[in-house]
C-alpha cells in the first residue's frame, strides 16, 4: 500500500494518519494539492479532471512527468513568501556550478521544509551576490497550469533543479497533444488528425512510406521515367502512343528533310514556276537581250549591267542602249558670313527640271545669342522652297552635311529654266562666330 499524508477525523478529535498506517479510501475529493509518497490505487475506470468545472469554453486538463532534473541542482540560501496579487516569490541561491537559468524554465525544488514543488522562472537576476530567482507565483500566473503558485517564506535548505517535463493533455478542439521541454515556451503535438507533412512525423524513406500505402506504389521524382529525355520503348510511328498532330510539329523531330502536305500545289505541273532569272542572261533562250532604238524602235530584255562607278556618277539607262549621264546638275557656293546683317545669294535654273535636294554644310557650328537663319525662295513664282520659312542655322552639326527638308508641295519644285531661287541668311545679333559656310542645290532634268 503507498504512503499517505491525511488529516482524519476520529471520535470527535483530528488525528494524523501516518505514513506507516494503511489507509483504503471509498472517497477522497481536494480543492487544493495531494501530496502521495508512493502509488496511488484506484479501482475506478475514470480518473477525472476538471470536475465541477462548468464554463462554457475549453480548458486544458491532462498528466504532467517532471521526467528529467538537471544535476546538478543549486542550494538555497533562503525563500521569500509569495503575496497573492501584490509580489512573487523568489529564491536565492547559494554559489555553485549547474545550468544556466532563463525566464519560463521549469523548476523543481526539493528538500524544503514547506515549499518542495515545481515552478516556472519569471525572471533571473544575476547583478549581484546570490543570484536570484523570481518565480511566476503570487503576482505573475505561470504560462503553463501545472506549477505550484505559492510559497511561505524560510531560511537555508533544500535544493532547486532545473528540470524537463512531459506533457500529455486535452486541446482546445477535443483532441489529445503532447510536448516536452525545460521551458513554458512549448510546441504541442496533436495525437489525433494531422497533416502527413507535419510535426507529428520525423523524416522516413520512401520504402517505408510504400509500406503504409495500400492502392498505390509512390516514386521518387528523381525516377528517370518521369524525364521526357528517356529513351522510350519502341513503337509504330503511327501506333496508339502518339496522338494527332500537326505536320508542322512533325517536322520538328525530322533532322533530314522536309515534309509536305500531297496537296502542295508545287506538286502540281501546272503550277506557277519558281524565280529563274538568273538562268537567261545571254540572249540564247527565250528571253532577248535589251537593244535601244536606232531609228526603227529597240528590243525589250536584258538589260547590260553598269559599269564600275556608273551608279556614283547617277548615269541611267539610255534609250539607245547604252548607260549615260542622268540629267542631274547641281550648283554648290559659299555663303558670306555677315554679324547683324543679311546676306542674298542667286541662282538661275540651268535648264527645266526639279529640284530634288538642297543641302547645307557649316565648317563650324554658328554660336550667337541671337538668331541666324536661312530662306531659300523662288523669286519669279513667290514659292517658299522649304518646307519651313526659315531654317535655323545655329542647328547645324560642325563638318557634317544636312540636307533640309523640301516643301511638301511638290509642284513648287518643278522649274522652268532661268527660274530665280534667291538664298538669303539673316544674323541679328553682332556676336555671331561661324566659318565655312557652303549650300548645294541638286536638280533633275
Amino acid at each position: 500500500m503507498a504512503q499517505i499524508r491525511l488529516l482524519k477525523l476520529a471520535n470527535g478529535v483530528w488525528e494524523l494518519v501516518e505514513s506507516s498506517d494503511d489507509v483504503t479510501l471509498n472517497s477522497i475529493e481536494t480543492l487544493g494539492d495531494l501530496s502521495v509518497g508512493g502509488k496511488v490505487l484506484n479501482q475506478e475506470q475514470y480518473l477525472l479532471l476538471n470536475n465541477g468545472y462548468v464554463t462554457d469554453a475549453p480548458r486544458y486538463g491532462g498528466v504532467v512527468i517532471i521526467d528529467d532534473p538537471v544535476s546538478p541542482g543549486f542550494g538555497i540560501l533562503d525563500i521569500t513568501a509569495s503575496v497573492a496579487g501584490v509580489a512573487d516569490a523568489t529564491i536565492s541561491l547559494a554559489n555553485g556550478s549547474g545550468p544556466s537559468w532563463s525566464a519560463g524554465d521549469f523548476a523543481v525544488v526539493s528538500g524544503t521544509a514547506n515549499n518542495d514543488g515545481a515552478y516556472e522562472i519569471a525572471s533571473v537576476d544575476s547583478s549581484g551576490d546570490p543570484d536570484v530567482l523570481t518565480l511566476r507565483a503570487g503576482l505573475t500566473f505561470p504560462v503553463v497550469g501545472f506549477t505550484q503558485t505559492s510559497l511561505t517564506a524560510e531560511g537555508a535548505g533544500g535544493s532547486i533543479y532545473q528540470a524537463r517535463v512531459s506533457i500529455l493533455r486535452s486541446n482546445s478542439a477535443g483532441g489529445w497533444e503532447s510536448s516536452s521541454g525545460l521551458n513554458s515556451s512549448l510546441t504541442f503535438i496533436s495525437l489525433g488528425e494531422h497533416d502527413l507533412g507535419g510535426p507529428e512525423h520525423t523524416a522516413d524513406t520512401l520504402s517505408n512510406l510504400n509500406a503504409k500505402v495500400s492502392d498505390a506504389t509512390l516514386i521518387d521524382t528523381a525516377d528517370p521515367r518521369l524525364s521526357d529525355a528517356r529513351t522510350p520503348t519502341a513503337h509504330d510511328l503511327g501506333g496508339a502512343e502518339h496522338t494527332s498532330d500537326t505536320l508542322a510539329n512533325l517536322n520538328l523531330k525530322i533532322s533530314d528533310a522536309t515534309l509536305i502536305d500531297t496537296t502542295d500545289p508545287r506538286l502540281s505541273d501546272a503550277r506557277t514556276p519558281t524565280a529563274h532569272g538568273s538562268s537567261h542572261t545571254d540572249g540564247t533562250d527565250d528571253v532577248p537581250d535589251f537593244a535601244g532604238d536606232s531609228g526603227a524602235g529597240g528590243v525589250k530584255g536584258l538589260v547590260p549591267a553598269p559599269a564600275a562607278g556608273d551608279a556614283a556618277s547617277s548615269k541611267v539607262l539610255g534609250a539607245g542602249g547604252a548607260w549615260q549621264a542622268s540629267g542631274l546638275s547641281h550648283y554648290t557656293s559659299d555663303v558670306a558670313i555677315l554679324p547683324a546683317d543679311s546676306v542674298a545669294n542667286f541662282f538661275w535654273a540651268p535648264f527645266g527640271s526639279t529640284l530634288t535636294a538642297i543641302k547645307i554644310y557649316g565648317h563650324t557650328k554658328p554660336v550667337t545669342a541671337g538668331t541666324y537663319t536661312l530662306t531659300i525662295f523662288d523669286e519669279d513664282n513667290t514659292h517658299n522652297l522649304l518646307v519651313a520659312a526659315t531654317f535655323d542655322l545655329t542647328s547645324l552639326v560642325a563638318e557634317t552635311l544636312t540636307a533640309l527638308t523640301l516643301t511638301a508641295t511638290t509642284a513648287d519644285l518643278s522649274l522652268t529654266e532661268g527660274t530665280r531661287i534667291k538664298i538669303t541668311v539673316t544674323s541679328d545679333n553682332a556676336d555671331l562666330t561661324a566659318e565655312g559656310l557652303y549650300f548645294q542645290l541638286l536638280f533633275r532634268r
